[in-house]
């Protein structure tokens, strides 16, 4: 046992001295679409983490990530094997991804991820460039017949088109609108639009918050602001709505109502960022307000069940089954874009209203967000 410890010890200072990191393929596909991806691994021994960069071979979805130092290690263990942790990966398409990865050596292993739609896919990684494009030509025969990736990618769609669409809703009266992130992500121009009062407006980006998929936009007009309240501040079971732009070259540019209820106070995997709802939700509803049955704004509309992933997963088909992060999470991004808060209306003022009094109430400050 001690000639195999000192063994495997002089082994691992050899790899240090001859440098920090080192570098392997990973290959990966998505569980039930026609998506694989290839990239690079850069494990830095002494820091005890990896940074990595892939890319999908269909939708040339570029993203990188990180893989943090191990939640587990064994306990006496003399190798990297049974380590295990977590991750996060950002797409160039908006997405964001958390990944858990296991290690079946020093360089080698494999993970699972999933994205806050439930999209989930699985990958491996210390391969050397031959065996890597070996497993992509295996993964790629195995997910052929599946499905094309269904999401709505805004940069995609922009630079097939020349531009996308999303909504947006102003929250001051002096022209401080909140959006997704991934309605604006890459954009150099940024009209906001209203068919209804058929006026347009140039916009810029004053504020990110990509981990939270929220984006503060300015322009230089009076506007209205819709009240904002808490999550907390509703309850399970509650009514709600949302105004928007679903899939306007499609449905038009009118001003599309959907209605629901708050199905629980977490998203996906209990993430506490998110609400449940049963509020009917297309492309193009990203960035819409959540509207209580006050009028007030509790959250931003962002994403939809993935009804394929939840059939392989419970064995039926998901119905309106879609998330909004809650309102709390946009107050850090607003007290970073320096809005006055003074100028952002809080709620509770009113009594319950009937849903055609609130999207009269409401539908001027709802605006279609065109990116280019």
């Amino acid at each position: 046992m001690r000639k195999l410890r000192t063994t495997f010890y002089l082994s691992m200072v050899a790899v240090l001295l001859a440098g920090c990191s080192v570098k392997y393929k990973a290959v990966g596909a998505f569980d039930d679409f026609n998506e694989v991806f290839i990239g690079e691994v850069d494990h830095n021994l002494m820091g005890g983490g990896a940074t990595f960069s892939v890319e999908t071979k269909n939708a040339n979805i570029k993203c990188d990530g990180v893989a943090y130092r191990p939640d587990y290690i064994p306990p006496l263990s003399l190798t990297c094997a049974g380590q295990r942790g977590r991750g996060r990966v950002s797409c160039s398409d908006g997405r964001r991804m958390n990944i858990e990865w296991f290690a079946t050596s020093c360089t080698t292993g494999y993970g699972e991820g999933a994205d806050k739609g439930g999209t989930t896919f699985r990958f491996a990684f210390g391969f050397d460039d031959a065996t890597a494009q070996q497993e992509l030509a295996k993964v790629s025969k195995a997910v052929a017949a599946n499905p094309d990736l269904p999401v709505y990618k805004p940069k995609e769609f922009r630079k097939e088109k020349g531009f996308s669409t999303g909504t947006g809703f102003f929250v001051t009266n002096d022209g401080y609108m909140v959006t997704n992130f991934h309605v604006v992500d890459g954009a150099t121009t940024i009209t906001v639009v209203s068919p209804l009062e058929k006026k347009e407006l140039k916009a810029t980006v004053v504020q990110s918050d990509p981990a939270n998929d929220i984006a503060i936009l300015k322009v230089e007009a009076e506007t209205v602001g819709i009240p904002l309240a808490s999550i907390f501040s509703s309850a399970k079971g509650e009514e709600v709505l949302t105004l928007g732009f679903p899939l306007v070259a499609l449905q038009g540019q009118e001003q599309k109502a959907t209605f629901g209820r708050i199905n629980a106070l977490s998203g996906i995997q209990n993430d506490i960022r998110f609400v449940q709802i049963d509020v009917p939700i297309q492309p193009g509803n990203s960035g819409g307000p959540l509207l209580n049955i006050r009028g007030e704004v509790i959250g931003v509309v962002t994403a939809t069940l993935s009804q394929i992933v939840a059939l392989r997963a419970s064995g039926s088909l998901p119905q309106n089954v879609n998330y909004a992060v809650k309102i709390d999470y946009i107050t850090p991004a607003l007290n970073a874009a320096k809005v006055d808060r003074s100028k952002v209306s809080t709620g509770n003022s009113i009594s319950k209203l009937e849903m055609a009094q609130i999207v009269s109430l409401r539908e001027s400050s709802v605006m279609l967000v065109i990116a280019k």
